[in-house]
């Protein structure tokens, strides 16, 4: 029996059965996160989630995720696995392609070595909590990973998220972000004809 059942239309949709079977027990420890909490916010587009990124960017003791969009559940448990993987594959591949030295905007830019920690998550589950131990101060108490797209996981994926974030000493709080729905409809109408 597999340990998170799957639905109809959320599963696993790249190899996840070695994921599967790597208990989150099997995790690396991340001491530098202990005690923290980690907030993930989940949600509709065009619901107010850049408003919330930049809000709790601004917050003392709040380390988010320099990029708003991680898709690292969601490229586990979603129809648009293979996307969201070659989505971080391109978003890296866009630093390389910027003006200047590369090795110097890897070293300065916080958001291409945040894309190449991305890119670490489609071969390495381990390179989620990588990514937040390195951006992680002696100030932070909570840490942020604002990607509305895991309101689509399902059970499954929402239980593995459980599972994984217990194989750590830190405290799950997931955000619901929602909006009128009428009011999201046309909001999400503008946005597409602009």
């Amino acid at each position: 029996m597999e340990r998170y059942p799957l639905c109809d239309n959320f599963g696993p949709t790249r190899d996840m059965k070695q994921t599967m079977s790597a208990t989150p027990l099997q995790l690396r420890k991340y001491h530098e996160l202990d005690g923290r909490t980690f907030l993930v916010g989940v949600g509709a587009n065009k619901c107010a989630t850049s408003w919330v990124y930049s809000y709790l960017k601004s917050l003392s003791g709040v380390t988010v995720s320099p990029l708003k969009e991680l898709h690292f559940f969601d490229a586990n448990f979603h129809s648009t696995a293979d996307k969201m993987d070659l989505f971080a594959v391109k978003r890296l591949a866009f630093h390389f392609k910027q003006d200047g030295d590369v090795v110097d905007n890897l070293r300065n830019r916080a958001s291409f070595q945040a894309s190449l920690d991305r890119v670490k998550m489609i071969y390495d589950d381990n390179g989620y909590f990588d990514h937040f131990a390195r951006i992680c101060t002696p100030q932070t108490r909570t840490l942020c990973d604002i990607t509305p797209a895991y309101s689509a996981i399902g059970l499954s994926g929402f239980q593995y998220m459980r599972d994984f974030f217990a194989s750590q000493n830190v405290s799950l709080k997931i955000l619901f972000i929602m909006r009128d729905p009428v009011d999201r409809l046309w909001s999400h109408l503008r946005y597409r004809a602009h």
